[in-house]
C-alpha cells in the first residue's frame, strides 16, 4: 500500500510540474531550470 501511495505521488509531481510548465506561456518545457527539476526529480525517483 505505502510503495503505491509513493508510485502514485512521485507520477502526479513530474505530470503537474510538466503539465503547469506547457500550460503556462511564461515558462517552457526547455527552460534550463525547468530541465534541472526533471533531472532532479528523476535522480530523486530512482533512490
Amino acid at each position: 500500500m505505502g510503495n503505491g501511495a509513493v508510485g502514485v505521488g512521485v507520477t502526479g509531481t513530474i505530470v503537474l510540474g510538466i503539465w503547469l510548465a506547457i500550460s503556462r506561456d511564461e515558462y517552457q518545457v526547455w527552460d534550463g531550470w525547468v530541465i534541472a527539476a526533471i533531472v532532479l526529480w528523476v535522480l530523486a525517483a530512482e533512490t
